[in-house]
């Protein structure tokens, strides 16, 4: 492979990873969107939290408490990632509309993993069949769907930008 070869590859994985971590960012903000830019009082947080689903509030406590996070019953890989990610949000699912459908950006997130075969990734290696079948969930799937989301999207966000495999694992030199 030739250096012009190589730094086109990794100049594509750098967008890849990039619109990953874009896609992410504007799922996670729209479900924010009804917010005012003023930082609200902890009785607003509190209550914010209140309204989540019990589900994925109970979901990521148990999992601070060293209990084990899944969806699906799939383990997953970025427990921390969705810990701090879902605090953050008070608990309020990243991927789902008002009306509990998917949003657009998880949509195009599935699409995305479908096509990640280009990019010398295997779209199973992101939970792309379950996440397919659970397109058009019913609104009582609508917390594992959202943690496997998360949990696709943290996980080919961090191999697009640092690479699946160790290289030293294949090679010491």
């Amino acid at each position: 492979m030739s250096i012009d070869s190589r730094t086109d590859t990794i100049t594509m994985r750098i967008y890849l990873a990039c619109f990953m971590i874009s896609l992410c960012l504007a799922g996670a903000l729209s479900g924010c969107a009804h917010q005012t830019a003023q930082v609200q009082p902890p009785a607003t947080v509190a209550l914010a939290a209140a309204d989540a689903p019990l589900g994925l509030r109970q979901r990521v406590e148990e999992s601070l408490a060293d209990h084990p996070l899944a969806a699906f019953g799939i383990p997953l890989k970025a427990k921390e990632i969705l810990q701090e990610f879902y605090l953050e949000r008070n608990f309020q699912p990243a991927w789902h509309s008002r009306d509990k459908r998917p949003t657009p950006q998880a949509l195009a997130l599935v699409d995305m993993i479908d096509r990640i075969g280009s990019e010398g990734l295997m779209p199973r290696d992101y939970h792309h069949k379950r996440l397919q079948q659970m397109a058009g969930a019913s609104p009582q799937d609508l917390v594992e769907y959202d943690l496997l989301l998360s949990d696709a999207l943290a996980n080919l966000s961090r191999h697009l930008l640092m690479g699946k495999v160790n290289p030293e694992s294949i090679s010491p030199d």
